[in-house]
């Protein structure tokens, strides 16, 4: 083998071998070996689904085996814990994921469409030392490592055994491993639970986004207790939409992997209306946020009974609407419809609500469908801002515990001693999340009523509008910038406008370009308007249902 540079890039030829090991199914397992569980039980069921494109169990493991090793074998910083997927909906990303783990390593997802800037905090923040890169992610990878590139080991993962060549990523070794000695490594490995899972970054408060790290107990516990609910099975075909950079991704993928289901990846141009896509490909299971359906309604792809053959349909990160469960059942009449909450910071969903179509109507409160109640060991709780519990009825912080609950932020110890706090209740000292949401409960159903801060959720994501404040008021000079959701679609935030107040004039066209290339997609304002001053309410705050109203006033005096 040749001697390797500083940046080195790997091809690799795949060859089969079978794992010899079996995994009991328990909660104290690494995220990776609920994979491998399936891989021994269903090696020749399929894994991973793109169209016409299907990659088995055995096949995805034994790629994973290899990468492990590689990655093993060259890793420049052996003390690293985390490495990056750039990958783009490829089956190298999921390769990439396994692959990392399995290395001992957590995950941490790029996106492409994410600005460079975003892409390059977090690689900043998050000090990753291995990159996973496919044929079509190059670009990004470049970009990414122009400032870093001679500390970083680089692995291009080329099913068609191409050695690639581009301006930056120009030093290469070509790899052949014609077996693995997988099993072997693993031996020797120190488990831990602890370790980070992986990685993902949501909106900061001061402009800056956090990155939330989710270790392998947090995601065992919470597929322990989901699979403990909802029963999937190796024949079923899991509806998967949602980008690695979003924590709905997690039960998509490996709850689907964890029962031996075939995850299907679905192309980047039918997901937002993706129903000729699920009755083409026999979707059993659904995943989305509750937007898809107000898109789907709105493009009248809710035809009755479409959707027949879907037996479950999980929905979360944002409010579920009475009318959504009404429109969806109409598609997928024989769907049992679960309304999921839970913050990122939670490992995905703590709660969840039964949408039984019979009562739902019943247990409405401003047409938004409860979250439910928790679910296996998680503890959900209200609380008034001296962190005292409120009575039955009354409206309180949702505070969360239980072993879904984060380590912390990543390298943000302040940050993280704000939001994660002991608290003793009901005889206990455990420790808490604090949301920010609030919650009350109505007929022994909890409610989500709304935040406590300036935070939205804009398609499932969660948005810090200070953070999207901040870059307004750096760009536009303005003495004042405040974000609020809009439009609203059913009194659901579905993008973001800014309001200014500045003595020179604003060119929106400009300062939207702008903010495209700091903030992500959903991030990016769609309107900026101008004011003579702000309106305040009687606390002498800002009043952004105010702000709302003068939006409003816009498409009445048009």
């Amino acid at each position: 083998m040749a001697l390797l540079s500083h940046t080195q890039i790997f091809n690799y030829e795949i060859y089969f071998t079978v794992q010899s090991i079996y995994i009991e199914m328990n909660q104290n397992k690494l995220l990776y070996e609920w994979f491998e569980h399936s891989a021994i039980k269903y090696p020749n069921h399929t894994a991973l689904q793109f169209g016409s494109k299907c990659f088995s169990y055995k096949e995805i493991n034994n790629h994973a085996n290899i990468l492990s090793q590689l990655i093993r074998e060259h890793d420049p910083n052996k003390t690293s814990k985390l490495g990056g997927i750039v990958c783009h909906r490829s089956v190298e990303a999921y390769i990439g994921m396994l692959g990392l783990l399995k290395a001992n390593k957590g995950y941490v997802p790029f996106n492409k469409n994410f600005p460079d800037s975003r892409n390059q905090m977090i690689l900043n923040q998050s000090k990753v030392r291995i990159l996973i890169v496919d044929n079509n992610s190059q670009s990004l990878a470049e970009k990414l490592l122009e400032d870093q590139y001679l500390s970083m080991l680089v692995v291009m993962l080329n099913f068609k055994n191409i050695p690639i060549w581009t301006k930056r990523l120009n030093q290469h070794v070509f790899v052949t491993n014609t077996k693995t000695n997988f099993d072997q490594v693993k031996k020797k490995t120190k488990k831990s639970l602890n370790n980070i899972a992986y990685l993902l970054f949501t909106s900061g408060t001061t402009g800056m986004a956090k990155g939330v790290k989710i270790s392998h107990k947090n995601v065992s516990s919470f597929i322990t207790e989901f699979n403990k609910n909802y029963s999937f099975t190796n024949e079923d075909k899991v509806f998967h939409s949602s980008d690695l950079t979003f924590d709905w991704s997690i039960p998509e993928i490996w709850v689907a992997w964890s029962s031996g289901a075939c995850v299907c990846v679905v192309p980047e141009f039918e997901r937002m209306a993706p129903v000729n896509y699920a009755v083409k490909n026999k979707i059993t299971i659904w995943f989305s946020v509750p937007s898809t359906i107000r898109v789907m309604k709105k493009l009248r792809l809710l035809v009755k009974d479409k959707l027949s053959l879907i037996k479950i349909s999980f929905f979360c990160g944002e409010a579920l609407l009475g009318s959504d469960v009404l429109n969806w059942k109409i598609c997928a009449s024989k769907s049992q419809i679960i309304n999921m909450y839970g913050p990122t910071e939670t490992t995905v969903s703590v709660t969840a609500y039964d949408c039984n179509f019979d009562d739902v109507e019943t247990h409405l409160v401003n047409n938004i469908v409860p979250i439910g109640k928790a679910f296996g060991s998680q503890i959900v709780g209200l609380f008034d801002n001296e962190l005292n519990p409120v009575a039955n009825g009354e409206i309180g912080e949702i505070l969360i515990s239980g072993e879904q609950v984060s380590p912390g932020y990543l390298n943000n110890y302040q940050l993280s001693n704000e939001k994660f706090v002991i608290l003793k209740w009901k005889n206990t000292n455990n420790r808490w999340y604090r949301t920010g949401d609030l919650g009350m409960y109505s007929n022994h159903k909890l409610h989500f009523v709304g935040r406590k801060d300036d935070q939205v959720q804009v398609m499932g994501y969660r948005v810090e509008l200070s953070e999207i404040e901040a870059l307004i008021g750096k760009i536009t000079e303005s003495t004042s910038a405040v974000a609020v959701g809009w439009p609203m679609i059913d009194e659901q935030v579905s993008g973001i406008i800014v309001f200014v107040v500045t003595e020179k004039i604003i060119d929106e066209e400009k300062i939207i370009k702008k903010c495209s290339k700091e903030l992500p997609p959903y991030m990016v304002p769609k309107e900026i308007h101008s004011l003579s001053g702000m309106p305040l309410n009687s606390s002498g705050k800002i009043d952004r249902n105010k702000l709302i109203e003068i939006r409003r006033s816009f498409d009445t005096n048009e």
